[in-house]
């Protein structure tokens, strides 16, 4: 099968490339990619700004169908299901993190497009612990997006809170933000989406949304809530 290989150290060494197909072992499932996000640390993995063990396959904002499992218990759950996956693929299920469900925090974790082979192939292969059913009403391009919106939401909902009725003032129109966005609204707040010039066009379409946008700078002190969005 197709996958882009990070295969050596340099961001010359990333190759669209010929892979034997995955199988599946116990606990487990072969996922039929339907579609996998580009994220900025697949950026950060091709230039070597990130932990990587190659050669691997890139990749790690997945969505797909389960077309085959390793256990026969996991078959009548999963088989056939559209799911989107958690991006950890082995952790040491001892530390303290692991015991308290974190696994995405565990030291040893080794997670997919970077220690194991990710999203940027035609299949791959997760752990059925990592999986997660998409609802038949969600289309595919959007639940593609599960990975960054489930980060948006840690950050927002879990890791600080956005109140109904409070003023929220987002910087940067790229897709972090407009997820960091929405998310907000949806908490019940009043949202700026705020972009430079060069981010006017974009800045109108999200418009659209409900969301108030600017390309101006906001006056200082103006909102309750403020975060920046790189991406």
């Amino acid at each position: 099968m197709k996958a882009v290989v990070k295969y050596a150290a340099g961001a010359e060494h990333v190759k669209l490339r010929e892979i034997p197909e995955p199988t599946p072992g116990p606990g487990q499932v072969l996922l039929e990619v339907i579609y996998t996000g580009v994220c900025g640390t697949d950026l950060h993995v091709m230039r070597d700004e990130y932990k990587v063990n190659p050669p691997v396959v890139m990749g790690h904002e997945v969505l797909g169908r389960v077309i085959e499992v390793g256990s026969v218990e996991d078959a009548d759950l999963w088989l056939g299901k559209r799911v989107v996956t958690e991006t950890f693929f082995r952790c040491c299920e001892r530390c303290e993190m692991c015991r308290a469900g974190r696994r995405n925090m565990c030291e040893e974790r080794e997670s997919i497009g970077s220690f194991r082979d990710g999203g940027f192939a035609e299949k791959l292969i997760v752990p059925v612990l990592n999986l997660h059913e998409v609802p038949a009403g969600v289309p595919d391009e959007i639940a593609a997006l599960a990975e960054p919106l489930a980060c948006t939401c840690h950050a927002l909902l879990l890791q600080s809170s956005i109140k109904a009725g409070q003023t929220v003032l987002v910087t940067g129109p790229g897709p972090m933000g407009y997820l960091a966005a929405q998310v907000s609204r949806a908490s019940g707040a009043r949202v700026t989406l705020a972009g430079i010039s060069a981010d006017a066009e974009k800045l109108a379409r999200l418009a659209s949304d409900g969301i108030t946008t600017t390309t101006e700078t906001p006056p200082e002190l103006a909102f309750d809530v403020a975060m920046r969005c790189a991406r």
